[in-house]
């Protein structure tokens, strides 16, 4: 809902303005009988509403709430109220009430009343400051490569795996030499087909390039994956010396990447005086500069719960487990609080990694038009018409 309200804004050179409306969201809040009820909207995932229609208003009344707080200035700290409350472990409903001074039917004709106004636009001026810019020419493979690097990068599905490591052998085949088609065929076998396959195209491309930040970074998580499935001795240290010295090189080339010290935080967490300060400020460091990123979030819990520092993990954790979208990764992440509250040890990695790869399939939100004639259901104590924004 902050992306949705953030996305209805413009920007040119020299300004900026905020606070627009959604065509798709208000043609909703006005073409329908009756609104997702309030209560349902602040404690319910899209999934769990017995109604199509509250289903469909989900989003769009979101959009709405949220749009009243932040128009206003003094409104806007009655969000962070709600925020802080709900972060406290309060009830959202309850959250709410308190946070506004509004029960939840003075609040739904609050938003109708506000729906009903002309919209006002925050205009911000700026100047824009001249940057230096590099443009940087492609090779000729990427109109064959490119995409089929974002499926890698973004997991591909299971029932395509097969499907994109075949185009990837065909398309690399055309290109042998090109340093974008050994690291994407590389990256290609690694995840999906033969491993070997895989090390070879990478070496071959670090003897020719030896400063490759990316084809590094596979290398050492290919050493990691295997010095977590040897036995503890002398071949797990091994695997992870060779693991360390290609993304130490990788650190050097680019210190800020931070998927390098991701992989680097990981690679320590075999050793036995795992987490020491170093490897917390690794976490650290990837951590700002992706907060974003579950993966590195869970990561850097884990350290923090084993270095018994709980209250940090449970602030680290709070924005995964309170995600509408990731609900795999938000399950984790509750249980992962419940561990720190109560003083217990973390899950483990591979459990936390996991969920932090899950899929989870999107609410497809309907089309404009879809279902306009069906019957609307009163919401209880949020029964009533919308109304439309003005």
């Amino acid at each position: 809902t902050f992306a949705g309200s953030s996305a209805d804004g413009t920007r040119t050179p020299r300004k900026d303005a905020m606070g627009g409306y959604n065509d798709h969201r208000t043609y909703w809040l006005t073409r329908t009988r009756s609104w997702t009820p309030l209560s349902d909207l602040l404690t319910k995932h899209p999934s769990e509403l017995d109604s199509p229609w509250h289903q469909a208003l989900f989003y769009p009344v979101s959009w709405m709430l949220t749009h009243w707080f932040l128009n206003t200035p003094e409104r806007r700290p009655m969000l962070a109220t709600y925020i802080r409350d709900v972060q406290a472990g309060g009830n959202p409903a309850e959250a709410m009430t308190r946070a506004t001074g509004m029960d939840l039917p003075s609040l739904k004709r609050e938003l109708i009343r506000y729906g009903r106004q002309p919209v006002n636009v925050a205009i911000y001026r700026f100047e824009q400051p001249q940057f230096e810019m590099t443009i940087t020419r492609l090779p000729r493979s990427a109109d064959n490569l490119l995409l089929l690097g974002q499926a890698l990068a973004t997991n591909a599905r299971k029932e395509s795996a097969t499907t994109t490591l075949e185009r990837v052998r065909r398309q690399a085949a055309r290109y042998p030499a090109d340093p974008m088609a050994l690291r994407l065929l590389g990256h290609a076998e690694l995840q999906l087909g033969d491993a070997a396959a895989g090390e070879a195209a990478l070496e071959r491309l670090l003897a020719s390039q030896p400063d490759d930040v990316a084809a590094l970074q596979l290398m050492g998580q290919r050493r990691l994956v295997q010095a977590r499935e040897a036995a503890a001795g002398p071949e797990r240290l091994a695997l992870i010396r060779q693991s360390r010295g290609y993304l130490s090189h990788a650190y050097e080339i680019d210190p800020i990447d931070f998927h390098t010290l991701h992989l680097l935080a990981l690679s320590r967490s075999l050793s036995a005086n795992y987490p020491n300060e170093n490897d917390l400020l690794t976490w650290e460091s990837a951590y700002l500069l992706a907060p974003q990123l579950i993966a590195i979030r869970f990561g850097y819990a884990r350290a923090l719960m084993l270095a018994q520092r709980n209250d940090e993990a449970v602030a680290l954790l709070h924005p995964v487990a309170n995600s509408p979208h990731a609900k795999t990764a938000a399950e984790v992440a509750r249980q992962m609080i419940e561990r720190a509250e109560a003083g217990q040890s973390p899950l483990d990695d591979a459990v936390l990694e996991a969920a932090a790869r899950a899929r989870d399939e999107p609410e497809e939100e309907p089309k404009p038009g879809e279902g306009e004639d069906g019957e609307g259901e009163d919401g209880g104590e949020e029964g009533g018409d919308a109304g439309g924004q003005g």
